[in-house]
């Protein structure tokens, strides 16, 4: 592997315009292509320094790491002050789960344990 992610990323192997959805109006073409976006970053070797790269720049815009732009804004928020990482860690899981991400790909998205996961969850369903 190269010493910048960014040389193994999978995204790199696709037109760039699948990650960013930014000016369409048809929220279904939308959906599938965000879903499309995830999919290369769900077999991506370099997600997580992708996803760690977009939180600590602040991209607003696009997949990044296998997350959107809604599922980053609460990682982004735990990184204030004000936030609490529990409760931003449980939307965020909650809403992956919601998008049919794998337990075990959730807890790697967002640095916990598959167990930490099932508990967020757990939680959240109630």
């Amino acid at each position: 592997m190269s010493e910048d992610w960014r040389d193994d990323a999978l995204c790199r192997q696709v037109d760039p315009e699948l990650f960013f959805t930014a000016g369409r109006s048809d929220a279904s073409r939308n959906r599938e292509q965000i879903r499309q976006a995830k999919s290369v970053c769900h077999l991506c070797p370099v997600a997580s320094q992708c996803l760690a790269w977009a939180l600590a720049t602040s991209q607003e815009y696009g997949v990044w790491g296998g997350l959107s732009e809604e599922e980053r804004r609460p990682l982004a928020a735990s990184r204030r002050p004000s936030s609490t990482t529990q409760e931003t860690r449980l939307q965020a899981a909650c809403r992956m789960k919601a998008d049919g991400v794998p337990v075990k790909d959730i807890a790697w998205q967002l640095s916990i344990s598959v167990s930490s996961v099932k508990r967020y969850l757990y939680r959240g369903s109630k």
